[in-house]
């Protein structure tokens, strides 16, 4: 099961959330979607390894805990424009993925945290360790620290929300989101399968 929060962020946000996340015990970071190196690289220097990321607008980000990812699992590509390059399984390994979209045409696109606690596979249920779900979690409410916006499931970062209020354009499935809450029952809030007013 995929767990996810979501969160509009620029470059310099991303840092911050890192920083964030990595206050209780220092992480390490896996950027991309694919590497050059080994498992053991992965596990304890993937800041020095070879990456690409899938997407040109699009940058994924594998946090690794020293202590809570025990499970670390890569499939090596033996075809296509990354054949001899490896690729982590985010739904096997214990990393949590923070994905950053760039600004397109529309402005900027949310970003998400996501974790999978646990996943089925062949009708066997593979569940990760007490200790990653409890890091999972944990880093899951930090998000959800950050300010609402008028989608009040959506996040904002304070540099993404300063761009927002200058003039910049959140969206959400072609729908324009405010940066700050709606106020005075005056704005509809969407949620991912429902509508209501605040």
């Amino acid at each position: 099961m995929q767990r996810q929060v979501w969160i509009y962020m620029l470059e310099a946000d991303e840092t911050q959330i890192i920083a964030r996340l990595s206050e209780r015990v220092p992480l390490k970071t896996l950027s991309g979607r694919f590497f050059k190196g080994t498992d053991a690289q992965v596990r304890e220097a993937p800041e020095t390894l070879q990456t690409a990321q899938l997407k040109a607008n699009e940058r994924w980000i594998h946090l690794i805990h020293p202590a809570a990812s025990k499970e670390i699992v890569t499939h090596a590509l033996a075809d296509g424009p990354f054949a001899g390059w490896s690729r982590l399984d985010e739904v096997r390994s214990e990393v949590i993925t923070l994905v950053r979209p760039s600004l397109d045409a529309q402005g900027l696109g949310p970003g998400h945290l996501q974790a999978n606690t646990h996943a089925w596979f062949g009708g066997t249920k593979v569940r990760k360790s007490p200790e990653f779900s409890v890091w999972a979690a944990e880093a899951m409410r930090l998000i959800e620290e950050y300010a609402p916006t008028s989608f009040d499931w959506l996040r904002v970062a304070p540099t993404a929300k300063a761009w927002a209020q200058q003039g910049g354009r959140l969206h959400y499935l072609y729908k324009t989101v405010q940066p700050e809450p709606a106020i005075d029952g005056g704005t509809a809030v969407y949620r991912p399968h429902a509508s209501r007013k605040v």
